[in-house]
């Protein structure tokens, strides 16, 4: 190593110090010289996402006002489940590995309606049964209002 006359070590020519600092270049990050440093703007990526017609792929099958529609993996047996439920495979509709279902919204309401209160009886059936449970073993419970 050659040191200047000060002791101290010479700096090889060409070599930059390089700071920790990365930013995302074509989908890689990368270590930037310090020299190389320059203003970086951040901007928010817009969410992709079937519910922004932006990015729906399904958009020019949405048609009827009136309908549900739901993108549907298009796995046999996912496709089996969502038809019993009342969905409807628009096979033209591809997108991946995903498929468009549509039903119409009465049904989708009247099926909204039936989940949540089967969900509200499965609910009260575990409180009780914990209460029960409780009582059994000695224990005193209460419940927040």
């Amino acid at each position: 190593m050659e040191l200047k006359k000060d002791g101290t070590p010479k700096k090889k020519p060409g070599r930059k110090k390089v700071e920790p600092v990365t930013t995302e270049t074509n989908g890689s990050m990368v270590e930037l010289p310090i020299d190389d440093i320059r203003e970086i703007s951040v901007t928010s990526r817009k969410r992709v996402s079937l519910a922004n017609p932006e990015f729906d792929p399904f958009t020019k099958y949405k048609t009827n006002p009136n309908m549900y529609y739901r993108a549907l993996n298009n796995r046999a047996s996912n496709i089996t489940k969502r038809e019993a439920e009342g969905y409807k495979v628009i096979p033209e509709a591809k997108y991946g590995d995903l498929v468009l279902g549509c039903m119409p919204k009465e049904i989708r309401k009247e099926r909204e309606t039936y989940v949540a209160e089967k969900t509200l009886q499965q609910k009260k059936a575990t409180s009780e049964q914990f209460k029960e449970d409780a009582a059994k073993g000695g224990l005193k419970t209460f419940e927040e209002k």
